[in-house]
């Protein structure tokens, strides 16, 4: 595998832990912020004649939250094309800078007191969450399709001198040949990335439950939780290499190879 997205893929990995609490407890944390906001810690301290509507009305405000975070997620991704093809933004530095702000958006959670203000926090989650579903595709197929274009031209320039002469070195040669670039089987296996932090992160998120069995804050821990994880994803982003440092790192091994 390419190391390029093998480190896209750890930064997925870790991500992707971080991610799972905002896409499956949402609407329970806005739900149960409502009910502290009427005064009820519980579900069973609502009077019974209330209960329901006070019910429909928590489920609400949770989807309130989720679709106001797709909402600003869309709208992410509608503009980020424009940002990178146009405007020229670097795209490793924005999926840097998504996984900053989540890690700080997780964190917030210790001072949102209201339904009202979590609505807004996940809002604001719809950045990070609309680069998360567009940007690790992008670096992905950029590596792959950088790849096809060096083999092509170790497939037909052959001994063949140009810009490009120092892939028709047989040490890159040899380098390229060992690496899979497949774009199905690469993104199978990050789709893996993708899938198994889910679980680690849902086994995470229950023995946190039973942990703080009680703590009316039990979900806002696991959104912290997910932050930490998020740490790891934030440090792997910075090991993205641009095309021009992968020039430098091929360059390098041909001549130490030759030396």
């Amino acid at each position: 595998m390419p190391r390029q997205i093998w480190t896209v893929n750890l930064g997925e990995f870790c991500a992707w832990i971080g991610y799972f609490p905002m896409l499956f407890y949402t609407t329970s944390y806005v739900g149960e912020l409502y009910l502290h906001e009427l005064g009820y810690n519980s579900i069973a301290d609502i009077p019974s004649d209330l209960k329901q509507g006070i019910l429909d009305e928590s489920i609400r405000k949770g989807t309130h939250a989720l679709l106001a975070n797709s909402i600003v997620a869309l709208s992410v991704d509608i503009l980020l094309p424009y940002l990178v093809e146009v405007k020229h933004y670097d795209i490793r530095k924005l999926w840097t800078i998504s996984h900053l702000a989540y890690i700080l958006a997780s964190f917030l959670t210790f001072f949102v007191g209201s339904s009202t203000q979590a609505v807004f926090l996940f809002a604001l989650l719809g950045i990070p969450w609309g680069c998360a579903v567009w940007i690790p595709f992008v670096l992905i197929a950029e590596e792959i399709s950088r790849i096809k274009d060096l083999k092509n031209i170790q497939i037909s320039q052959g001994s063949e001198t140009g810009g490009n002469s120092i892939y028709l070195n047989e040490t890159l040669i040899a380098k390229y040949n060992q690496i899979e670039y497949d774009s199905g089987i690469l993104l199978a296996i990050h789709n893996v990335f993708v899938s198994c932090p889910q679980m680690i992160s849902s086994l995470g998120s229950s023995l946190l439950f039973k942990m703080l069995a009680g703590n009316n804050d039990s979900i806002g821990w696991c959104f912290r939780f997910g932050g930490l994880a998020c740490i790891g994803a934030l440090v792997f982003s910075l090991r993205i290499k641009s095309a021009g440092e992968l020039f430098e790192e091929d360059k390098s091994d041909m001549e130490s190879a030759i030396s």
